[in-house]
C-alpha cells in the first residue's frame, strides 16, 4: 500500500510488461503455481489457472502498483541514511539491503512468489560501509544464509559457529582474485508432496523434483526424481526452454547433478 505520490511518479500506460507470458517448453506443470496468493482479491478471476494470462489491463495495475511500492520503500532508506549522515556515522556504518524472496510480474504467466524460477529466487543483496568497495557488482551466486558471516566479518565480529553459508567480503574488494569456494547458489521450493532443489550457477539453473515428501535427511535416490529441469542463461536469460533431454547438455547436467548431490547429502 504505496501513497498516492509514488504512483504518480509513473505512467501505467509506459509500463512494459512481461516479455514471455506463457510456460516453457518441457517444463513440469508442478513447476508453476496459478498465483495463490493474489487469488484471495475480488478482482482477480479465481477461475484463472496455470498457463493462462491476467487481462493486460490487470497486469498494468498490478506492476505499477509493485514500482510505487519499491519507491515508497526507497523514499524510507533514504529517511535512514539521512539520519544516519546528520549523526556524521553514515561512512562507518555497516549497511545491507536485501529481499527475502523475487517477485513475478506476469512472466510464465506467473505472479506474486513461489517458485523456483529466476524471477522467485533472484534478489536484492547490496552492501555499503567499511571494507566495501564502492561501485562495483559481483556477479558470482550467492545465498541469503551468507549474509550473518559477512556482516561479522565487516563489523569485526567474531564468526558464530551457529551460522551457515560463508563471509561474502572477498566479493566485496576491488580485487578480482579473491573469491569463495563455492560456484553455485541453492534454493528450493515444494509443489505438494514433491520437493524441487535446484542450484544456480552463474550461466545455469538446475532443478530436481523429488517426490513422496522427500527432505534432504533423507537418502538420496534417483529412482524417487518425478521430473528435472535447465535453463541456460547465455542462450535462454528467459527461460523458454527445459534443456534437460537436449545431448548437448548432457555433460553440463552431470556437473550440476554431482553438485546438487553432494549439497544435499553432505
Amino acid at each position: 500500500m504505496a501513497p498516492k505520490k509514488f504512483w504518480d511518479l509513473y505512467d501505467r500506460d509506459k509500463i512494459e510488461l512481461a516479455e514471455l507470458q506463457e510456460l516453457a517448453k518441457g517444463t513440469p506443470q508442478y513447476a508453476y503455481h496459478s498465483f495463490w496468493e493474489i487469488r484471495s482479491y475480488s478482482d482477480i478471476d479465481s477461475n484463472l489457472g496455470v498457463g493462462d494470462r491476467f487481462p493486460e489491463s490487470k497486469q498494468r495495475e498490478l506492476i505499477h502498483g509493485y514500482m510505487a511500492c519499491i519507491s515508497y520503500i526507497d523514499a524510507q532508506i533514504g529517511k535512514l541514511l539521512d539520519d544516519l549522515e546528520e549523526r556524521n556515522i553514515l561512512d562507518e556504518t555497516v549497511i545491507v539491503l536485501w529481499g527475502d524472496h523475487g517477485w513475478h510480474l506476469g512472466d510464465h504467466t506467473e505472479w506474486c512468489k513461489h517458485s523456483n524460477f529466476e524471477q522467485a529466487t533472484r534478489i536484492p543483496f547490496m552492501f555499503a560501509g567499511p571494507g566495501v568497495t564502492k561501485n562495483q557488482k559481483s556477479n558470482h551466486p550467492v545465498n541469503l544464509v551468507d549474509l550473518f558471516p559477512t556482516v561479522f566479518e565487516l563489523a569485526g565480529v567474531e564468526q558464530s559457529n551457529q551460522t551457515d553459508g560463508k563471509s561474502l567480503v572477498p566479493l566485496l574488494d576491488n580485487n578480482d582474485a579473491t573469491t569463495i569456494n563455492i560456484d553455485y547458489a541453492y534454493h528450493q521450493y515444494r509443489r505438494q508432496k514433491k520437493m524441487g532443489y535446484a542450484i544456480r550457477t552463474e550461466r545455469y539453473r538446475y532443478t530436481e523434483w523429488h517426490d513422496n515428501d522427500y527432505r534432504s535427511f533423507r537418502t538420496y535416490n534417483d529412482d524417487n526424481i518425478a521430473g528435472y529441469e535447465l535453463y541456460d542463461y547465455q542462450s535462454d536469460p528467459l527461460e523458454t526452454v527445459n534443456l534437460i533431454n537436449e545431448p548437448g547438455y548432457a555433460s553440463v547436467v552431470k556437473q550440476l547433478k554431482a553438485k546438487l548431490k553432494s549439497h544435499l547429502t553432505k
